[in-house]
């Protein structure tokens, strides 16, 4: 009966508009019905339950009393394989020029800084822009005193004395000429016994 009535001269065009509209409207509903069991598939339950004294705790098993709570997934960041990682060197390699350096920094005493060490042990840490050259040193100096001259950016001072001191870092070339130079003023404070 349908059928006839859409195939009838009368109205034949209003009927097959309504019928592409009932189609179209059934095909939304089935795809919107579709997308939600998806994502209701991607997401988690986790139960919740509220205690007598106030108290929520969580679950992922149900009980009389629990809510469920549709957790979607946690955004991840894959792990790094440390077979594949690569570091950027910190050291390049070219030829030296005077003034190729734009800084020396030290990160580490910072200037005008005061700290406890217990055992005087102080941490230096130096950075240089751009990289450090493979032929170019760096040369570290306490009170005026050289403790130790390398291409390393980190180093450690045993057994500073209590006090004010002065750290001194020069940037050498191959040849011993100072390409750049930097000073920190630090002060290191150790616990004392009174008696």
């Amino acid at each position: 009966m349908f059928y006839a009535h859409i195939t009838s001269n009368n109205g034949s065009l209003t009927s097959i508009t309504l019928l592409s509209a009932f189609l179209l409207l059934c095909s939304m509903l089935a795809n919107n019905l579709s997308a939600n069991e998806l994502e209701a598939s991607s997401l988690t339950k986790v139960y919740k339950v509220v205690g007598d004294d106030g108290s929520v705790s969580f679950s992922d098993q149900p009980n009389s009393k629990s809510e469920t709570i549709l957790v979607p997934p946690v955004a991840t960041v894959p792990a790094i394989d440390p077979k594949t990682a690569t570091s950027a060197p910190s050291i390049k390699s070219t030829n030296t020029q005077l003034g190729s350096y734009t800084s020396l920094s030290i990160l580490a005493p910072a200037n005008d800084s005061a700290f406890y060490s217990a055992a005087g042990d102080v941490d230096v840490i130096v950075d240089v822009q751009p990289a450090l050259l493979r032929e170019d040193k760096l040369a570290f100096y306490l009170n005026n005193k050289l403790i130790q001259t390398d291409r390393q950016l980190q180093m450690r001072l045993p057994a500073v004395e209590r006090g004010t001191h002065e750290l001194k870092v020069q940037l050498l070339s191959p040849e011993g000429s100072v390409l750049k130079e930097n000073r920190s003023i630090f002060t290191v404070h150790k616990p004392s016994i009174r008696n």
